[in-house]
């Protein structure tokens, strides 16, 4: 038990440093806009086809159709109709990242 505690420490301790350093990054208006753009244009993509995704209920990630579990929070519940999916590409597509993924780690 004390051992998976401190797991879980460790894991809380490097997310809030890999947050801290990915948005202590300067970041230039063009780098902004360009991770706008591909964000976009990965929604539209989604959006042209969303029976091959689903919706994340843990997180709200968007995930491949295949996908058992979630690669960002390990949840195992979806969303997989067309509406949702669509809606969420939508949000996304319409924002900057605000979460970790697994990239972000390496």
């Amino acid at each position: 038990m004390h051992r998976m505690l401190e797991e879980q420490q460790r894991v809380q301790t490097v997310s809030v440093f890999v947050l801290s350093e990915r948005l202590s990054r300067t970041r230039t208006p063009r780098d902004m806009s360009d991770e706008l753009s591909e964000r976009a244009q990965k929604a539209q993509k989604i959006i042209a086809n969303p029976v091959g995704f689903k919706v994340c209920e843990g997180c709200e990630s968007i995930v491949l159709e295949k996908a058992v579990t979630c690669p960002n929070c390990h949840g195992y519940r979806f969303d997989g109709t067309a509406e949702r999916v669509v809606e969420q590409a939508r949000i996304l597509g319409s924002r900057a990242a605000t979460s970790l993924s697994p990239k972000d780690f390496e």
